[in-house]
């Protein structure tokens, strides 16, 4: 495979929309903003200003396009703006 080939069955739509993150933490519940940037049924990406660690688990909103889900953080890049990638822990999302 070609490091530029798409990996996923499934194209993700663009977007630039307001996200919403949250996670159990040591001291408590973190909620911190962040902005979708694309999705798709089975995961999505979003820029964040928050330390996020592969493995770790989710609750994501997007409120403009109805998805409410848990997610696995797949993976993070980026040192001061992180890029995450989500994968949802249910098919799909749940939507308004």
């Amino acid at each position: 495979m070609h490091r530029n080939e798409e990996r996923r069955e499934q194209k993700r739509q663009q977007v630039v929309s307001p996200a919403y993150l949250c996670w159990e933490g040591d001291h408590g519940l973190v909620e911190v903003k962040a902005t979708a940037v694309n999705f798709n049924a089975s995961g999505m990406a979003v820029r964040v200003n928050s330390f996020l660690r592969a493995g770790q688990i989710v609750w994501c909103a997007v409120p403009s396009y109805g998805i409410y889900a848990r997610a696995r953080v797949a993976h993070t890049r980026g040192l001061f703006f992180r890029n995450a990638g989500l994968e949802f822990l249910a098919s799909g999302w749940i939507s308004e």
